[in-house]
């Protein structure tokens, strides 16, 4: 099937994927960068023995650093080379060899893309390549600088990389995050929530409910109140990561910015009137998501059922809430 596909790169100056999770690789080894009689030296990652030309295109594809290839054509040898380099970028290597046939291909990393000495590799996603970010960034091109010690997100590169998109808006390119209450560390009990929270401005709450992750931003702080009050502010969001409609990631500006937040001493973070309301104070399963009623529908998404795409259900009982404060004292 893969082969078939690099085929049909090979003909089509266009060619299309039909995976759009960015995991498929895109490849051709257009005839002008193809060379007879010349061979990229100084840049090889892996040398094969007994292998046709089809079949070195083939273990370029499947290697991702690979972006040209050396055929030994000439003599008892068939050995082909991969590189992680074209001659675009190395001209100076690119010698005469009559025993060798140089394939090389479009490489989207030629022009550097990725920062903070991010790998970039050539072929992925729609802009044709993507970067792989060292740790402390994240972003397509691994221009964002984002910390957060979330038990929920630190296995999911894709969450803490959506997360940290959806935040620039709000805080910037650059951000860290200090975790001010967890509920599996503190208790599911209210008065921690605020005692730990409370008056710190920029929070982001994250929750899980079995495998779906969702949660909201606010840059005004929580209060502890008695009475029912509301917080006001336009810069709000809800976000979903994973949804019980497997809808793509989201995120939903506040509608209602005189309902951003709903306060009182008895619940935990609650955006809107009850488009998100984290309550551990009641009996089980009074937590809920009643989404799209104070905050937007994502209008890029299809949702069938605004009370249980974010947590399968409208009441639940979460497994974990984290609350996260923007430090803004980070160098």
């Amino acid at each position: 099937m893969l082969h078939f596909f690099i085929f049909v790169s090979l003909i089509f100056p266009n060619p299309t994927s039909a995976c759009s999770d960015g995991n498929c690789r895109i490849m051709e080894f257009p005839s002008h960068l193809s060379n007879v009689g010349k061979r990229l030296i100084n840049h090889v990652i892996r040398t094969i023995p007994d292998m046709d030309q089809d079949s070195c295109e083939w273990q370029c594809y499947l290697d991702h650093d690979c972006v040209s290839i050396n055929l030994q054509f000439q003599g008892t040898n068939r050995e082909c080379e991969l590189n992680n380099s074209t001659h675009k970028e190395h001209d100076e290597d690119f010698m005469s060899d009559d025993r060798f046939f140089y394939r090389g291909t479009n490489n989207a990393c030629r022009v550097s893309p990725c920062k903070n000495n991010a790998i970039c590799q050539s072929g992925f996603t729609d802009k044709r390549y993507r970067c792989l970010c060292t740790s402390g960034f994240t972003g397509h091109d691994c221009g964002v600088e984002f910390s957060i010690n979330s038990s929920i997100l630190s296995h999911d590169e894709d969450y803490l990389s959506l997360l940290s998109w959806f935040l620039v808006p709000a805080v910037g390119n650059v951000s860290h995050w200090l975790l001010c209450y967890r509920s599996s560390r503190d208790g599911a009990v209210d008065e921690y929530f605020h005692k730990q929270c409370d008056r710190l401005n920029d929070t982001i709450t994250v929750i899980r409910v079995n495998n779906y992750v969702f949660g909201g931003y606010v840059d005004i702080p929580w209060e502890s109140s008695g009475e029912y009050k509301y917080g006001k502010t336009t810069n709000a969001f809800i976000y979903s990561l994973s949804n019980s409609e497997g809808r793509e990631a989201f995120k939903s500006m506040v509608k209602n910015s005189e309902r951003a937040t709903r306060y009182h001493i008895y619940q935990e973070p609650t955006f809107g009137t009850a488009d998100i309301r984290i309550d551990f104070k009641n009996t089980l399963n009074q937590s809920v998501a009643h989404f799209g009623n104070d905050y937007h529908l994502p209008s890029n998404v299809i949702i069938n059922n605004t009370q249980t795409i974010l947590a399968g259900v409208t009441n639940f009982e979460p497994d974990e809430v984290e609350v996260f404060y923007l430090n803004r004292t980070a160098p």
